[in-house]
């Protein structure tokens, strides 16, 4: 009887796993940063926001997130976003320089939620009292009248200038060694000198659109980011 348990014990224990992982959802495929599960932004809106965040992360290299979701499946706000956070692994793993802004609207029994997460690269350049007045005044007032894309668009702006204090592109490039840049320059030269061989020759050459998406690599999460746990919280 003891055994049977155990073997009952196992199986339940191997059904609910899977369930417990699908609480937090996959990013979006393609990747993106604007992940609209819950369908608050015009297809437009999502655009233009991805553009926005995009362009900051090439010159920043910080990862900034926004995710809508319907439904926390039972958490408070600011451990789902912890979950979400940390599963994704947003921001990069030597800087831990992502930021979550993560929405559930509104329904007929329950207000909205917002919850405002920083990784823990950038708790210094934005505390959590700074985002909770970002919330407070760039969201929540816009959000109450239904301008979800302009409280989105204007409370990222603000936390983009406060989070480029804290990182810049040229970090990235700040440890290169002279003989590093030296060997990048001639493995430029070699290449033009290819394409140029191959154009005059009527090879084929590199296609337009040779180098695909942003400079920092793929950033539909798992960039190995993480976050405390902390952050701000609102609601409409």
């Amino acid at each position: 009887m003891k055994k049977l348990y155990i073997i009952l014990i196992v199986v339940l224990s191997s059904m609910c796993l899977p369930l417990l992982a699908q609480q937090i959802p996959e990013p979006m495929q393609p990747p993106r940063l604007v992940n609209d599960f819950a369908s608050m932004l015009t297809s437009g809106e999502q655009n233009l926001l991805e553009h926005k965040l995009r362009n900051y992360l090439d010159t920043t290299s910080t990862q900034l997130y926004i995710v809508t979701i319907n439904d926390f499946n039972g958490d408070n706000i600011a451990d789902y976003a912890s979950k979400l956070f940390n599963k994704w692994e947003i921001g990069q793993r030597d800087k831990n320089n992502g930021l979550l802004i993560l929405i559930k609207p509104k329904n007929q029994s329950q207000r909205g939620e917002i919850f405002i997460s920083t990784g823990y690269g950038l708790e210094g350049a934005i505390p959590d009292a700074y985002s909770k007045q970002i919330i407070s005044r760039d969201i929540e007032p816009a959000f109450i009248q239904g301008q979800y894309y302009q409280g989105l668009d204007k409370s990222t702006t603000t936390l983009m200038n406060m989070a480029a204090c804290e990182y810049t592109a040229d970090d990235e490039n700040k440890d290169i060694p002279i003989s590093g840049v030296i060997l990048f320059a001639l493995l430029i030269i070699l290449l033009l000198f290819i394409v140029s061989k191959n154009s005059k020759g009527g090879g084929g050459g590199f296609t337009r659109g040779g180098f695909p998406g942003s400079r920092f690599g793929g950033f539909g999460g798992f960039g190995g980011g993480r976050t405390g746990g902390g952050g701000s919280r609102g609601g409409w």
